[in-house]
C-alpha cells in the first residue's frame, strides 16, 4: 500500500496515522514497515465509558 501511494501521489513525503497506544501487535506493524511515534493524543477515543489514548505515527518517505 505504501508503495502505491507513492507512485500515484508525486510529491508525497510523509504518511500519517494514529493506532491506540496499547495496541502493541498493530505498533509492531508499523515500526517494522518504518512509521515512528512522534506524539501521543491523551483520551482520543472512549468506547463503554473507558478512554484510549492514541500514539501518532509518521512515516517520512
Amino acid at each position: 500500500m505504501i508503495e502505491r501511494a507513492t507512485k500515484e501521489c508525486e510529491g508525497l513525503e510523509q504518511i500519517h496515522l494514529t493506532v491506540v497506544s496499547n495496541n502493541k501487535s498493530a505498533k509492531r506493524l508499523y515500526v517494522s514497515l518504518g512509521f515512528e511515534v512522534y506524539g501521543v493524543e491523551p483520551y482520543a477515543l472512549k468506547s463503554d465509558e473507558q478512554y484510549f489514548d492514541e500514539d501518532l505515527m509518521i512515516l517520512r518517505l
